[in-house]
């Protein structure tokens, strides 16, 4: 009888004890599965077909720095005017130079005609008469040449005065020249087809 009791506590305790092992081993799988859904429960799940993955990709802007290759060069800025090279009164006076040339040539030409023209060909007169205009333009030039000057010596400091008034001089006693030649080749053989041109000639321009 003793016996059966020693046998029935032993089998009682090995069965709590048995008993302790599986409630630990169900606790321990409750506290698992409890930390799994609240890990479950902070993550959103997404849709299937949302269109976003799990893992999201930053990008970052990086900055290209330009090289000479790279980046074009800005034109250069334009270039300002200087303005005209020379100025107005040197202009005029070398355009009036260049028609001085051209009276010239004609003052030329018309002499070597007079010379191959006999005395009696009835167009010699007109000759001498255009010959004499050609002169009374040259005359006109150092004439104006001359008065373009009063101004300027008017103007001009002490130290330059006597330079201008020397070159209005020169002037001066180029056009009396040419006066001269010009009077000479009015009076030279004039006709009567050549005397009322010459006279309107003479009275316009005052050079007789």
């Amino acid at each position: 009888m003793h016996s059966d009791l020693l046998v029935i506590s032993s089998n009682a305790r090995r069965s709590r004890s048995a008993f302790r092992t599986l409630v630990a081993g169900l606790l321990l799988g409750a506290s698992t599965v409890a930390a799994s859904s609240v890990a479950l429960a902070a993550e959103p799940a997404s849709p299937a077909n949302s269109g976003k993955g799990r893992y999201t990709k930053q990008e970052k802007e990086v900055q290209a720095s330009q090289t000479s290759l790279t980046k074009p060069q800005a034109p250069p800025p334009p270039t300002k005017d200087a303005g005209p090279a020379i100025t107005v009164d040197a202009f005029i006076h070398q355009k009036q130079a260049q028609i001085q040339s051209l009276v010239d040539n004609q003052i030329v030409k018309m002499r070597r005609l007079i010379q191959v023209t006999q005395d009696d060909d009835p167009q010699k007169p007109d000759f001498w008469f255009r010959l004499a205009e050609l002169y009374s333009d040259k005359q006109r030039y150092y004439f104006q040449s001359a008065r373009a000057l009063d101004q300027k010596i008017f103007d001009a400091p002490p130290a330059q005065k006597s330079t201008l008034q020397n070159q209005q001089k020169g002037y001066e006693t180029t056009q009396g020249k040419w006066l001269l030649e010009a009077v000479k080749s009015y009076i030279t053989r004039p006709s009567s087809r050549s005397t009322s041109a010459w006279t309107r000639s003479c009275s316009s321009s005052r050079t007789c």
